[in-house]
């Protein structure tokens, strides 16, 4: 039996051990499993800043899902070029 399946599975710590024993373990692994994880969270950070950028400009909400859709599958960088094109219609 390994170390990884005796790890607690909620939390943090056990989730980056995971990842860093799969990437080949002890401390580099864990950096790469926490570069990963912090990777994953600008890429979704960012996503949510240009929506809301969006919603300052007076675009309908509504339909802010299409717009999760294009920045998880798309890029961000296409997100943001979108953004920066809609019309500000805040007034």
């Amino acid at each position: 039996m390994s170390t990884v399946s005796t790890m607690s599975s909620t939390s943090i710590l056990g989730l980056l051990g995971s990842l860093g024993s799969a990437v080949g373990g002890g401390i580099a692994g864990l950096l790469v499993a926490a570069f990963a994880v912090a990777g994953i969270l600008a890429y979704v950070l960012a996503i949510r800043y240009l929506v809301d950028i969006m919603e300052m400009k007076g675009y309908a909400m509504e339909k802010r899902w299409v717009f999760y859709l294009i920045g998880f599958f798309a890029s961000p960088v296409v997100l943001g070029l979108i953004a920066c094109a809609i019309p500000d219609n805040s007034k």
